[in-house]
Parts: C-alpha cells; structure tokens; sequence
C-alpha cells in the first residue's frame, strides 16, 4: 500500500505541547488499551493520513476533540527512518478507516518493547513533527 507523504495528530491535551510551541513526546505514546482490541495485540497512536491539503481543515471541522489544542505534521519518510535505523520490534503504521473518519490510521508499537525504548520512540516522532498548526491558521 502507498502512503501519503505526511500524517496529521491530533492534539488533544495541553500539555502535549512545550511551552516553546514544540511536540512532547506525550503526543505520540501508544495506547496500551488497543493491545486488546487489535488481532496483532499491537498498541496504536490515532493519526490522520494527509490525502489532499483538505484533510486538516476536515480534521478541525469533524474531529474537533481530538484536534481541540492543534494539530501536528509528521512526514512518513520519518516513521519510515525511525523503523530502519531503530531497534523498534513490530513498529509500524497502517491505514484503518472508519465511518467517520476516511483519512484514519495508526502508528503501531510493539507491546513487547521495554517501556524506556517505547519512550525512546515516541520522542523520535516528537522530534520530527512539525511544529503545531492551530485551526485559526488553516483559515
């Protein structure tokens, strides 16, 4: 499957964000929860593929608790580099849409991993997202 160039997360709490305007790692962790859910026993982070230059105005306007505090850009390429050059298990992304969402995906971590290199993880997504994009912006 072709991926877009860049996803969207959403940015649902504050302190996802520094105090500098820059992405905390908090805003990538993987929810332990969806282990259970998923055949794989995989955990997930929610994210938005970027189809079209649409996607994040539909994300501000239709997923609005989700996107309440921003949003911000992480370019596949860099998942793609995080996986080659980590020692990350199961790390990956897939493309699950749902009824109200077409543009859904996730990024997926291995359960198995050490909690301190799952952390590890999520500040390298951290890092390589863009700096956080606010709905008045897209106006």
């Amino acid at each position: 499957m072709i991926f877009p160039e860049n996803c969207l997360r959403g940015v649902r709490k504050k302190e996802w964000i520094t105090d500098d305007y820059r992405v905390s790692p908090l805003a990538f962790e993987a929810d332990s929860r969806t282990k259970n859910e998923r055949e794989d026993g995989l955990m997930e982070t929610s994210i938005s593929w970027e189809d079209s230059t649409d996607v994040l105005l539909f994300c501000f306007e239709n997923i609005e608790d989700v996107f309440i505090h921003g949003a911000v850009r992480l370019a596949t390429k860099h998942i793609d580099y995080i996986k080659k050059h980590s020692d990350c298990g199961r790390f990956s992304y897939e493309r699950r849409r749902r009824p109200d969402n077409e543009y859904h995906g996730n990024i997926l971590f291995d359960p198995n991993l050490a909690p301190r290199t799952r952390r590890t993880l999520e500040a390298s997504l951290a890092q390589f997202s863009s700096k956080v994009i606010m709905k008045k912006d897209t106006n």
